[in-house]
């Protein structure tokens, strides 16, 4: 990845998520309480991020947006509250209006299910925006269904079904394929699987999400290496994280004009 594309990934994408708290009474959950939150952070984003950082796409390749590439060393790293409430409003916005009812529990089941996976939230909402564009009710041409495209054959790898046959066991996987969560509780389990066997290599495990391992595998043999999914994916995961920065940007600007304002009224 070049340089300018890795400076963004260092000081915004390098940023720890909390733990949320789930009531047991009343199915919300919640951030946890400034007192917790240094023992809630996850140390594996930050691993996570420099993992994507060492993709070896460059910024070409990528093709991101030239003002989506710049340094933003000066800018203080986002706070687990700060980046949870930026995934709260952009899965919201994202998803289409009759599912956006759902959208605090589709944006916290993804954070949890990140935690679960050790994976950074921002580039599991990358993988479904270059797969469905947030759309939970999208279908692919080959079967796949819902926000990260899943086939019913290839979740069924990762479902506990034990006692059903396999035609049952099939109609339950695609129901549950259609729930958001569940979504991309498995979604993020088949990419989990996918680290391990390619050793965390991303641009080749997230090539293997959309290609299949094994012809992953027989491209790097015959020495091919394909990155053009992977590349998308990237570009989507930096292009998220410019407009965080943005938000919070304009965030710190609206704060400091507050400021400013109240010590003018004061000095009157």
């Amino acid at each position: 990845m070049g340089k300018t594309a890795a400076m963004i990934l260092g000081s915004c994408l390098v940023m720890q998520i909390p733990a949320l708290v789930l009531h047991k009474n009343s199915g919300v959950s919640e951030l946890p309480s400034e007192q917790s939150q240094a023992e809630a952070i996850p140390l594996f984003v930050e691993a996570h991020a420099k993992e994507l950082m060492n993709a070896g796409v460059t910024t070409a390749e990528t093709e991101i947006a030239p003002e989506a590439v710049t340094d933003t060393s000066d800018t203080p790293p986002a706070s687990p509250e700060q980046v949870a409430r930026y995934i709260h409003k952009k899965t919201r916005e994202l998803l289409p209006v009759p599912f956006r009812g759902r959208s605090r529990q589709i944006a916290q089941g993804l954070i949890e299910t990140a935690n679960k996976n050790q994976m950074d939230p921002l580039f599991l909402m990358a993988v479904i925006k270059q797969e469905s564009r947030f759309n939970p009710e999208a279908r692919g041409a080959h079967g796949e269904i819902g926000l990260m495209q899943l086939k019913p054959s290839t979740a069924l790898a990762f479902a506990s079904l034990q006692g059903l046959d396999s035609e049952k066991a099939y109609a339950q996987v695609s129901a549950d394929l259609a729930d958001p969560v569940k979504n991309i509780q498995m979604g993020a389990a088949y990419l989990s699987k996918l680290r391990a066997s390619f050793k965390r290599r991303s641009s080749l495990y997230i090539s293997a999400y959309n290609m299949g391992a094994k012809r992953v595998r027989d491209h790097v043999a015959e020495g091919v290496q394909p990155r053009i999914y992977s590349s998308r994916v990237l570009a989507q995961y930096v292009a998220l994280s410019g407009n965080m920065r943005s938000d919070l940007n304009v965030a710190r600007l609206d704060s400091r004009l507050q400021i400013q304002l109240m010590s003018r009224t004061l000095d009157l």
